[in-house]
């Protein structure tokens, strides 16, 4: 396919274009918010961390997997919140980082692209690697201690990459009777509008531009990405805000296709619904979640050593195979039940992945949102 990069083309890019927007990144940071909470730095442990995950199956596994075993091994009282999407975590993340009357969050999983952003507003804390040890486990194509990645623009170690999770398409094979691999299927007026899509600014914009030839990194015609999904909204039944939104649309079978990922579809093949899972053929995005530390956390010490623990072999195996996402670190034993998760790459180099360029696309993704919202609504 036409502009298409590999991810160490993408990765080399985005080097070249980080360091010669560095100064500004960082100017523009400083003017806007000019006074984040300062750190409390704490270098013991505390008997509270305050953390938030993503809603749904996905966050019984962090308790179950993370959570439970940390609070027993260390006595510490950890606190979980849940939210649906990246929009509503950056809410809170700025408000506990600018003092705006929200609590600060010790630790939370992001996304890469929005991670970029709250890494660039200064709203998180710079992760102290040597109280990570574990740190070293990490896959070197996504660690920063090894190579550049594109969701750190800041000097140090900023983010630790978590599980890895491709944007796929999800459909049920009782109801579509062939076997699919196309992005056109979202566009496909046949399925009558059993088509579901998540609303998500990043998901729709990517495959619109993937559906129109075009590299979701370097959109030559954004017009032609607005028509396609103009053209896919007389198609399209229904909206959903968040994944657990999207999981409930195939189990009350309202939906029969939508935008998924793997982890999503084998929580339901495990409540019964045999959905199938692909990746298109005209290209797909790798979402890279990673875990942050909201600046001023009163506990980043013990926020750092839930992070050291996450990665340990016994745990970060564990947490695998409960998500139903293989998580970035070498660490990760591969059992049978890991080897059969959709993202399980056993070389570690995830061949054929797409990064999203977030220095592109946080300086579009607000503009974009709207006119999202504006073809949603017509």
């Amino acid at each position: 396919m036409r502009n298409q990069r590999t991810l160490e083309q993408s990765r080399q890019a985005l080097t070249r274009r980080q360091a010669l927007r560095a100064g500004a990144g960082a100017v523009v940071a400083l003017s806007s918010f000019a006074f984040p909470r300062a750190s409390l730095g704490q270098d013991k442990m505390t008997k509270e961390l305050v953390i938030s995950t993503w809603s749904g199956f996905f966050s019984d596994a962090v308790r179950q997997s993370l959570v439970e075993p940390f609070q027993k091994e260390f006595g510490v009282q950890v606190r979980v919140g849940v939210t649906g999407n990246a929009a509503e975590l950056m809410t809170r993340i700025r408000a506990g980082a600018m003092g705006g009357g929200g609590d600060v969050i010790d630790l939370f999983w992001n996304e890469y692209p929005t991670a970029y952003t709250a890494i660039r507003q200064g709203w998180v804390e710079p992760l102290r690697v040597e109280n990570i040890p574990n740190y070293a486990s990490v896959l070197p194509s996504l660690n920063k201690a090894q190579r550049p990645v594109p969701w750190d623009p800041a000097p140090g170690v900023n983010a630790a990459p978590a599980q890895m999770v491709s944007r796929g398409i999800a459909y049920d094979p009782r109801r579509i009777n062939r076997k699919l691999d196309s992005l056109a299927e979202l566009w496909n007026p046949d399925l009558g509008r059993r088509i579901a899509i998540f609303n998500n600014t990043s998901w729709m914009v990517g495959n619109g531009a993937f559906r129109t030839g075009q590299d979701p990194n370097a959109i030559a015609d954004i017009e032609r990405v607005w028509n396609a999904l103009r053209e896919q909204r007389k198609v399209v039944g229904r909206y959903f805000n968040n994944l657990v939104e999207g999981q409930e649309l195939f189990k009350n079978e309202t939906a029969w296709i939508a935008p998924l990922n793997g982890g999503r579809v084998l929580d339901l093949r495990s409540q019964g619904i045999p959905l199938e899972y692909y990746k298109p053929k005209e290209g797909w995005m790798l979402n890279a979640d990673v875990l942050q530390i909201g600046k001023g956390s009163p506990n980043r010490f013990t926020a750092e050593k839930f992070i050291d623990f996450y990665y340990r072999s016994d745990i970060v195996t564990r947490a695998s195979e409960l998500m139903n996402f293989p998580i970035a670190s070498r660490n990760v034993q591969a059992t049978d039940k890991i080897k059969s998760l959709p993202d399980f790459d056993p070389g570690g180099e995830l061949a054929g992945a797409r990064f999203y360029d977030p220095t592109y696309w946080d300086t579009n993704t607000s503009a974009w949102t709207e006119k999202v919202r504006e073809i949603i609504a017509s």
